[in-house]
């Protein structure tokens, strides 16, 4: 009697999974997702706030940098919000935002990194807090790869709509 209990119990959380669209990132794969988000948000804030004069000099001064790099930071910060969001809510939709915005942030950064060093003349080389903000995005979106990847975009479970009966006049 409890088999048909436990299996009447299962199908209901099936299908409450399936009607939220919830995704269950396990214990390992959530500490690895809050330290990677918590450690982009601080080099972030360290980055935005001024934590060095090349970083000030680089954000600051329209020749130092290319646009590239200003485009970067937006990028990053748009990539940690909608990383916190995907975590507090665990909806698939948000793990695809944060999954695609992550990407966006890192080959922003990567293509931002490369045009700063390829400058001619003197320049101010890319901050280290840079780099660390630029891996620390890098490994949240490999993180958050495979949840992405783990739902189809289009539900094939739901079942076909019943046809209408055919006029009689058609």
């Amino acid at each position: 009697m409890s088999d048909v209990f436990a299996a009447y119990h299962r199908e209901l959380a099936d299908i409450e999974n399936a009607a939220t669209r919830r995704i269950y990132p396990g214990r390992s794969r959530r500490r690895c997702l809050m330290a990677t988000v918590t450690s982009s948000a601080i080099l972030l804030a360290t980055l935005v706030v001024g934590g060095t004069t090349d970083t000030l000099a680089l954000l600051t001064n329209r020749g130092a940098a290319t646009p590239l790099v200003h485009i970067e930071v937006v990028a990053a910060a748009i990539a940690v919000a909608s990383s916190v969001v995907a975590l507090t809510t665990e909806k698939w939709s948000f793990v695809c935002g944060a999954f695609s915005t992550g990407g966006l942030a890192s080959s922003l950064g990567l293509f931002g990194f490369w045009s700063q060093n390829t400058l001619p003349g003197p320049h101010p080389t890319v901050a280290p807090l840079f780099i660390g903000l630029w891996l620390t995005i890098f490994a949240t979106t490999t993180l958050w790869a495979p949840l992405a990847v783990s739902r189809p975009i289009t539900s094939t479970e739901r079942p076909d709509r019943p046809k209408l009966p055919e006029h009689p006049l058609d």
